[in-house]
């Protein structure tokens, strides 16, 4: 319909809404239809300011003649909803579309399609303001409810799908959306025709996916397919052909054709501001394209005020902690930080990460372990890159650089903590106590997100600001009951510097490594954004004991292969075969000397550059990232002193994160410690009932969710290729033996030992945090196929199902019966996590490489492996192994750690002096202390 033919439609109504009271009467339905009819015609001619009014005088008329629950309010309700949506009012439209949920749910059948139309708006919308735990069963609900009623060929089954679709892309999981999108698409071209309006929407769906996979020919032959068939349907200058010349004009920008990118979004800006208004958001998304684009061409005076007028509009649209306005903030950082004004750009980073910690803090707990790595991959990969190449640039500003070690600490290893947490009131569900918390909790952050990410109501900004910030301080308090409670950590509580640098004992430093790929600021035209990865340093002093500094370490494939060049070199060294051992070939001393020159390559890369900030320090609280959490740095040379080993200058302590340091301290459990050692690997599977029965006799036992899943069933097959058949470690039956004395003084109680039929996986399993837990087995860890992280992202697989430890049986796990409950005696990563080890002050895993796992080079979630998977369940302190080493060694090793922890030493003191006391006895007997010795164990956490 022509223009014209709109203006004359709605004037014939208007004079006919005039008329009928007096011929049908002022409660004839023929009012209300009027009334929609009209509102209709003005929405379709773009005059939205008489849209309003008459949904509401026509929702009036049906609640005065029918009561405010019957079907037809349910339609003007929908109306409202639908209209404030598109007028990006989505508080108002939250509002409406509930309301109309509520009554079609007290007036209809369960499975009504009028529910599943109202599901899918709502989902839609809870996908747009960012509330995906609650857009997900929503969606869901529409399709089930469009498929088993109209079929699944059926158009509206894609548009629910499309919506689905949306919300994964919108999560980061772009390989279940593009399927889904697909799908949409075949069916409304099949359903409606190659040119319907529907599939335009479906292309518009694939484009933005595209552009998101960096496919940008195939998004831009997206998008004119879609703007060619909405230009015919609906005219050039509709909303509709706005949307898409916005991601056009993107797409163009990509591409480097910046005049055609420059004259499209233009034109989307025409279109919406007639249509729209100044204030509208999509007039918002616009100006910041534009300003991207002036700000890519290296033209800032054009950029500022663009991105700063779309600031305005998302802050007063969609509240000061919507994603859009931390994105705008970024922008802003950026061309700023182009800018040399640093300190300008320090300010809008600080804000933006603050807004992004929020928003992770939504989405990682509705999101498995996978997903979550995935999630930051795409999602807060680039933006924690940009916040922190500020860093790297100034490093040596004191305050820009403590401000970046602030956002480090704050972003690393969140999916880790998320895990955690979720795995920690998965356990304590039964807990009274802690239930009425966690409620309460996720009742004021579901308030919060309604609030924070919600339009704001015009007249009511203050007064909505005062109550998120009333909400933020009972959310605070709450947290605070559930640390101490439940022993969980808030996974969105922002930990500010002073928290970490007041718990920084004088004579220690904070030293918090990160790779990645700094951003160029001042790139120009279409030169890479990026420069390549490296290692960074980021030095923080006790308060009071000087300023931070950040400190590049260079390319980070030169470090990462220098690790691996040292990893090479210890293979043989721990080969029983005496030909191939550079100990027995060489001995000691000879052998020491060669691999001093593999670690002093990585020594000379991540030590000797922050000697200056380490010299006078005693202590060295370390926070590896990627591949250097497999680097021995107690086994480095000492920078200056080429004979002697870093462990010898200073106590290194790890950290999984920074915020370890800022957390309450935990009481330790006060249950008796425990001991695994020396498992009878080949106890016969008729024999494990009664073994597990010897330990338990007659009790009743939790029962275990214990029979495997398909995942782990998968395994079996590749870990009996892996790791074959395993021999007993008879010397680790001497270390229980060594150490028990020790540990008994330590912890005042009774030490229970499992030894040969009852070091069984199944007593692992019933464990409830015992203060100390030692395990002297087999470990292993499978590696996965080799994935370049920074350009594929996380792999499909979980890496806790690739790791884990031997325990008694495990030889004959190939004969228990696939429908059998009894454990396999193969405890995986995964199996350890849903142990409750929480107040468990300490895990020795006095066994092979337990270490060692699969590096995650990005976002800071450091090794997945069995480490990983005890301090997931809860573990204070994890002492674990990087390679081999062998028996007799070990059991002195670990007596001497007992031994100091006995005496009263702090846990990295305790491992310190034992590996020092070796050091000192090797040379002493053989005139060198070759890192083979002592160098493999590493403590991690507080």
């Amino acid at each position: 319909m022509k223009q014209a033919d709109y203006a004359t439609a709605a004037g014939q109504m208007e004079r006919a809404l005039v008329l009928a009271p007096r011929v049908f009467g002022e409660s004839h339905d023929f009012n209300g239809a009027l009334m929609n009819n009209l509102a209709i015609q003005y929405k379709a001619m773009g005059q939205y300011t008489k849209v309003e009014p008459l949904y509401q005088r026509s929702l009036k008329f049906y609640e005065k003649k029918y009561g405010p629950e019957c079907a037809e309010v349910a339609e003007e309700v929908n109306n409202l909803a639908v209209f404030y949506m598109t007028m990006g009012q989505y508080g108002e439209s939250e509002r409406y579309y509930k309301r109309c949920l509520a009554i079609q749910e007290a007036k209809l059948a369960s499975d009504d399609l009028k529910i599943a139309t109202t599901c899918n708006n709502l989902g839609s919308l809870m996908r747009k303001v960012g509330r995906y735990s609650e857009a997900e069963p929503l969606l869901l609900r529409s399709l089930n409810i469009r498929t088993d009623k109209l079929g699944a060929d059926h158009p509206n089954v894609a548009t629910t799908m499309s919506n689905l679709g949306n919300l994964y892309s919108a999560m980061g999981q772009y390989e279940r959306a593009e399927p889904i999108f697909k799908r949409s698409l075949e069916i409304r071209r099949a359903s409606l025709g190659p040119d319907h309006p529907d599939v335009a929407d479906s292309l518009q769906d694939l484009g933005v996916l595209y552009v998101d996979l960096q496919k940008y020919s195939d998004a831009e032959h997206s998008y004119l397919d879609c703007l060619k068939i909405r230009e015919a349907k609906f005219g050039p200058e509709n909303p509709e052909v706005a949307v898409i010349l916005i991601s056009l004009g993107g797409t163009y920008s990509y591409e480097g054709k910046y005049e055609l990118a420059e004259s499209t979004l233009k034109r989307a800006l025409e279109i919406y501001q007639k249509k729209f208004g100044p204030d509208h958001p999509s007039v918002a998304d616009t100006l910041n394209n534009l300003a991207v684009l002036y700000k890519t061409q290296g033209n800032y005076a054009k950029a500022e005020p663009l991105f700063r007028e779309s600031l305005r509009i998302y802050e007063a649209k969609r509240g000061p902690l919507s994603e859009d306005v931390s994105s705008t903030v970024r922008n802003l950082a950026v061309l700023h930080a182009a800018l040399n004004q640093t300190e300008i750009a320090a300010s809008e980073i600080d804000r933006e990460r603050r807004i992004t910690r929020k928003y992770i803090a939504q989405v990682l707990p509705l999101l498995d372990e996978n997903e979550q790595l995935r999630f930051l991959f795409n999602k807060d990969r680039m933006p924690i890159y940009v916040a922190l190449t500020l860093g790297w640039e100034n490093g040596s500003d004191a305050a820009i650089a403590g401000r970046s070690a602030n956002w480090l600490a704050n972003s690393k290893a969140v999916a880790q903590q998320t895990v955690a947490q979720r795995t920690a009131l998965i356990r304590d569900a039964k807990d009274p106590k802690l239930r009425i918390i966690i409620a309460q909790l996720s009742d004021i952050r579901a308030r919060l997100g309604k609030l924070t990410n919600g339009a704001l109501p015009d007249g009511q900004e203050q007064a909505v600001r005062d109550e998120i910030q009333h909400l933020s301080e009972q959310e605070q308090v709450l947290a605070k009951q559930l640390r101490q409670t439940g022993d969980t950590t808030a996974a969105d509580a922002w930990v500010e510097s002073d928290d970490i640098r007041g718990n920084i004992p004088h004579d220690a430093i904070l030293v918090d490594l990160y790779r990645f790929m700094p951003v160029k600021f001042k790139r120009q035209q279409r030169e890479d954004q990026w420069h390549p990865s490296h290692y960074v340093a980021w030095l923080t002093p006790a308060t009071g004991q000087g300023d931070p500094r950040a400190v590049d370490l260079g390319d980070a494939q030169e470090i990462d292969a220098a690790i691996a060049v040292y990893q090479e070199a210890f293979r043989p060294l721990q080969s029983t075969d005496k030909t191939i051992n550079p100990i027995s070939k060489l001995g000691e001393a000879e052998a020491e000397k060669q691999i001093r020159e593999a670690l002093a390559a990585i020594g000379k890369r991540v030590l000797e550059p922050l000697m200056q900030q380490l010299k006078d320090k005693q202590e060295i609280l370390l926070s590896p990232d990627a591949s250097l959490w497999l680097a021995p740095w107690g086994a480095l040379p000492e920078p200056g002193d080429e004979e002697k080993y870093a462990i010898e200058k200073w106590n290194i302590h790890y950290l999984t994160s920074a915020r370890d340091l800022a957390r309450e301290h935990r009481q330790a459990s006060t249950n008796p410690p425990r001991i695994f050692a020396n498992p009878n690997y080949d106890l016969a599977v008729q024999e494990m009932p009664f073994a597990l029965a010897s330990v338990f006799g007659n009790a009743k036992l939790t029962p275990l969710a214990r029979r495997p899943d398909a995942s782990m069933l998968a395994m079996r097959g590749q870990l009996s290729g892996a790791i074959g058949r395993v021999p007993r470690l008879p010397g680790t039956a001497s270390e229980a033996e060594a150490i028990t004395p020790n540990l008994q003084k330590l912890c005042r109680a009774d030490v229970k030992l499992y030894a040969d039929q009852t070091a069984l996986e199944g007593v692992f399993k019933h464990l409830r945090a015992p203060r100390v837990l030692v395990l002297s087995t087999h470990g292993y860890f499978m590696p996965d196929q080799a994935r370049d992280g920074e350009k594929s992202g996380p792999a499909n697989e979980n890496p806790l199902l690739r790791c884990g430890l031997l325990l008694a049986g495990c030889n004959n796990r190939d004969k228990i019966p696939a429908n059998s409950d009894l454990d396999d005696g193969v405890l995986t990563g995964m199996e350890i996590v849903g142990t409750d080890l929480r107040n468990t002050e300490l895990v020795v895993l006095s066994a092979c490489e337990t270490g060692l796992g699969k590096v995650n080079t990005y976002n800071g979630e450091g090794v997945s492996g069995l480490r990983q998977a005890f301090q997931l369940a809860g573990a204070q302190s994890v002492v674990a192994t990087l390679w081999q080493i062998p028996d007799q060694a070990t059991a002195q090793l670990m007596s001497d750690f007992f031994a100091n922890l006995a005496a009263g030493q702090s846990k990295s003191d305790a491992l310190r002096n034992a590996q020092l006391k070796t050091i000192k006895a090797r040379r002493e007997k053989y005139g060198a202390a070759h890192p083979l010795f002592w160098a493999a164990f590493t403590l991690t956490g507080l």
